[in-house]
């Protein structure tokens, strides 16, 4: 408690995150000697750099995918995190490409198996957005050139799923209708359980 001197750097005020950090402070009755203090994204991150880089201990708000976990050596503290606590972080939620309705006519079928098939962890998505994040003046275009030629085994199995998908006879899905929904909740549905 001394050593951060009894704050928890959170994110931007009224931010989820900041309630989620406050609850469980609460839980393990610590809400007495600590505090969650907010600023903004970017503020926080610095933070977190300049503690770094002078060897001193900071707790910062953090979840994934994020470009910090390719940058810093950083962990989660121990039951902080989505999946733990569940009552306070919440299961952990998923990504989805959305289209347009008209998508899978418009396009040739690999674009769309591409992005129907398409999944990327934690990682690879963070060590993507950190190419663009530190991309300096170099434009998002080569940014993003640049990743692909430094994450060629990713790119290649992404590729082959498409191209499995390509030339299958399976039709294509449309996506669903609500961008929230996710695998955990096609599960509950298939079960009736929604």
């Amino acid at each position: 408690q001394q050593e951060l001197d009894g704050t928890l750097n959170g994110i931007e005020s009224g931010a989820a995150i900041n309630g989620q950090m406050e609850n469980t402070l609460e839980l393990y009755d610590m809400d007495d000697a600590f505090s969650v203090s907010a600023a903004s994204g970017p503020a926080n991150w610095q933070a977190l750099e300049s503690a770094i880089e002078d060897n001193e201990p900071i707790a910062v708000a953090g979840w994934k995918p994020h470009w910090k976990w390719n940058r810093f050596d950083i962990k989660y503290v121990n039951g902080a995190k989505t999946g733990h606590n569940v009552d306070i972080w919440g299961q952990p939620e998923d990504i989805f490409t959305i289209v347009g309705d008209d998508f899978i006519d418009k396009f040739p079928r690999e674009v769309v198996c591409f992005l129907q098939e398409f999944e990327a962890n934690d990682e690879q998505v963070g060590s993507l957005m950190s190419a663009f994040n530190e991309r300096g003046d170099v434009s998002k275009e080569e940014a993003a050139a640049q990743w692909i030629e430094n994450n060629p085994d990713d790119v290649e199995q992404w590729m082959n799923q498409a191209e499995e998908c390509a030339n299958s006879d399976e039709e294509l899905e449309y996506l669903p209708d609500d961008a929230t929904y996710s695998s955990d909740q096609a599960e509950m549905s298939e079960q009736g359980e929604m």
